[in-house]
């Protein structure tokens, strides 16, 4: 979080890429992130370096013909019929009064080719101007390959290139959320559990599969809510 909020307030780079898989903290995170904006946003109301954060779900892609449908979207469930037009958002956005929170990357089309995810960033890379600060998340899954990954984002960097201040020798930076190590796991586990957790715990070290999955804090949660009933399951066979 501390990174993201570098980023946002002292780096030059223009986008933040968060990459983890599912159930790695990647919502989570936003939500601290947009709490702690809003918050210091609320508190400095009138001062123009403290922007305005504004969350938009890639996967209402799927309800509109292109991103700046996703846009006028947005704009019109969130400021209630106000006159704010894309052009005027467009024109904020540039001058870097917003921080832009593009959650789900992977979920903008059900069924996609490379071409559909190439299009996808092009599209995206229409809003990356002047002060831009764009926190975009999503799953290393959804490319073929890392190789992929770094194709889509120098679209991106190529597109943009005219329009980002000149101090800027980089245009995005990526992070990756990594999965709880075993210890970390069994603390959330017992932080969030009624049940007798260090039978369960047992009962994971001795199943790797169980323990992998222990190692996604949403599936951790899941475990820990389950304890009860997993304690009584010691010595049986379970299934992942």
């Amino acid at each position: 979080i501390l990174d993201i909020l570098n980023f946002i307030n002292v780096g030059n780079e223009r986008i933040y890429v968060l990459i983890g898989e599912y159930g790695s903290g990647k919502t989570t995170v936003l939500k601290h992130i947009m709490s702690k904006l809003s918050k210091a946003k609320l508190e400095n109301i009138d001062k123009s370096k403290f922007r305005i954060p504004i969350f938009i779900s890639l996967k209402d892609y799927n309800k509109v013909p292109d991103f700046k449908g996703l846009i006028n979207l947005f704009l019109a469930d969130s400021f209630y019929g106000k006159d704010l037009t894309i052009r005027t958002f467009n024109e904020f956005n540039a001058e870097g009064y917003f921080v832009i929170i593009l959650d789900a990357y992977d979920e903008m089309l059900s069924k996609v080719t490379k071409a559909d995810r190439r299009r996808c960033f092009i599209e995206i890379s229409e809003i990356v101007k002047g002060n831009t600060k764009i926190i975009l998340t999503g799953r290393p899954s959804y490319f073929n390959d890392f190789e992929e990954f770094n194709e889509c984002m120098g679209i991106v960097a190529q597109r943009t290139n005219n329009f980002i201040d000149k101090n800027s020798n980089q245009i995005h930076k990526v992070s990756c959320l990594q999965l709880m190590d075993e210890d970390v796991a069994e603390e959330l586990i017992s932080k969030l559990s009624k049940g007798n957790t260090k039978v369960v715990f047992d009962i994971l070290l001795k199943n790797p599969d169980l323990l992998d999955l222990a190692r996604s804090p949403v599936l951790a949660t899941m475990i820990a809510d389950a304890a009860p009933e997993i304690s009584q399951l010691e010595g049986s066979d379970i299934s992942a």
